[in-house]
């Protein structure tokens, strides 16, 4: 009997997960590709409140930065808004922009997940690559960062790079 309650749980639960409202997925997408952007220009500018409004302040959020000797890992929205005050007491911005490309998405109505592929230049010299990996929430109507894994390729040495897989 408890495993019949089990599977019923367990149906019912998928079905609720399949069952989507009709959005938009272009919309969808240039809004997430829109807090992305935001995000790192922000980053750019050194610029904490314009950064803060594009994050879920909640204790379930998740910052992680790794490289070929190195990583960052910060969980919850305390722990992440600390590390952002503390890497902008520099108040100097960083000359540069960013360039998103390659982006993967699967969005459902109020969660998605996106990967790009993120490259900084200053002028036309070309700075670093990264991979990040991003996961949204839709909370009243808005999309929110709540978990954020960026890869620095550039600390990697060439031939520690995979290029096929």
């Amino acid at each position: 009997m408890k495993a019949h309650h089990l599977i019923l749980i367990v149906l019912v639960s998928l079905a609720g997960f399949s069952c989507q409202t009709n959005f938009d997925i272009e919309a969808e997408k240039d809004a997430i590709i829109k807090i992305v952007k935001n995000d790192g220009e922000a980053h750019l500018d050194r610029d904490f409140e314009r950064l803060a409004e594009g994050w879920l302040h909640s204790e379930d959020a998740v910052y992680l930065t790794s490289g070929n000797y190195y990583y960052n890992y910060y969980k919850g929205w305390n722990q992440i808004s600390k590390y952002f005050t503390n890497l902008y007491e520099n108040p100097l911005p960083i000359k540069g922009n960013f360039e998103q490309t390659d982006f993967t998405f699967n969005i459902h109505s109020n969660i998605a997940w996106v990967v790009y592929e993120d490259s900084l230049y200053d002028n036309d010299e070309f700075i670093q690559k990264t991979v990040i990996s991003r996961v949204l929430q839709k909370v009243d109507g808005e999309w929110k960062i709540f978990y954020t894994a960026i890869v620095h390729l550039t600390s990697y040495d060439e031939d520690e790079i995979e290029e096929d897989i």
